[in-house]
């Protein structure tokens, strides 16, 4: 469990939008080590869908009086095979550069987990870059597996299960 200080609040959508857009850019920088395939048109579209669905936790991440991060999960869900136990997928764990590495992403992780558990989630799924090497460390020592290959892009499922 982390000690850090930080808040969580709902993303002021569409006020916010060149941030989330920018921090999705970076986010996909860093797990793909590129900006090909990025689409801001994409991602437009994917935060006016999650801003309007409640079953989604779009979130920014303050420490003080900065944005720091952003998290978008969605829970529960129902996944392909039909298993109805309650579930949840992470599409983003975000930190702006100058704050990682210092804990905030243990205290975000932590946070989302207490979330989840209290909507009596069972597991939860993210998708990992294969070159991603740090997120894949990370999610390890919290207790993530690995499921697979996720896609064609080489991205690796993860699953944890929760108690």
């Amino acid at each position: 469990m982390s000690n850090i200080s930080c808040s969580y609040r709902p993303v002021d959508w569409p006020f916010s939008k060149a941030l989330c857009i920018a921090f999705r850019r970076d986010a996909w920088h860093v797990s793909n080590s590129t900006l090909e395939g990025f689409s801001e048109t994409g991602t437009s579209a994917w935060f006016e869908t999650i801003a309007s669905d409640k079953k989604f936790a779009f979130l920014h991440v303050w420490q003080e009086n900065q944005i720091v991060g952003q998290i978008e999960y969605r829970a529960p869900i129902t996944t392909a095979d039909g298993d109805q136990s309650p579930k949840a997928y992470i599409n983003l764990f975000y930190l702006t550069p100058s704050k990682r590495g210092l804990g905030l992403g243990q205290a975000m992780h932590d946070f989302v987990m207490r979330d989840l558990r209290s909507k009596h989630c069972h597991s939860v799924r993210l998708r990992v870059i294969e070159g991603n090497i740090t997120a894949q460390r990370f999610y390890a020592k919290n207790g993530w597996q690995k499921l697979g290959t996720a896609d064609d892009k080489g991205a690796q499922l993860m699953e944890i299960y929760l108690n």
